[in-house]
């Protein structure tokens, strides 16, 4: 599958940018959605985000309640990929929690975080990018 292994590849390039970009450093205007839909929105790889991250979400969903947590876990390190990629950190701080998440096996810890990740996913494709929560 082209996907995968396109997406296999970004990871690989993301994994790189993370070793060299600190996200300590953030200006505050990055604390508003509208923010990171400009971004997002202004990408290159708005329309590889737009086809590819719902589709893992609703798998991230899937892994969950199949108790499939190897799955999830990698599922969930390629969404954290993607988000830091495109330089979206909110999405990718709650990738992050959703791993940690993951090694206690914790299901309902796990959904109320996939429904973190959904809202701001929402929040990214609505037009105007609406809050999330």
């Amino acid at each position: 599958n082209i996907s995968q292994l396109l997406l296999e590849g970004l990871l690989k390039l993301i994994e790189q940018q993370l070793d060299t970009s600190p996200d300590d450093t953030l200006p505050e205007e990055q604390d508003d959605i509208g923010f990171y839909v400009r971004q997002l929105r202004n990408s290159d790889y708005y329309s590889l985000f737009v086809d590819t991250v719902p589709e893992d979400l609703k798998r991230l969903y899937t892994e969950t309640q199949d108790g499939d947590f190897l799955s999830l876990a990698q599922t969930a390190h390629r969404l954290k990929g993607v988000f830091a990629m495109l330089n979206l950190h909110p999405g990718k701080q709650l990738c992050e929690a959703l791993e940690k998440l993951i090694t206690t096996q914790d299901r309902a810890q796990i959904e109320a975080n996939l429904q973190q990740i959904e809202g701001f996913v929402t929040a990214l494709l609505q037009p105007g990018g609406q809050q999330y929560e």
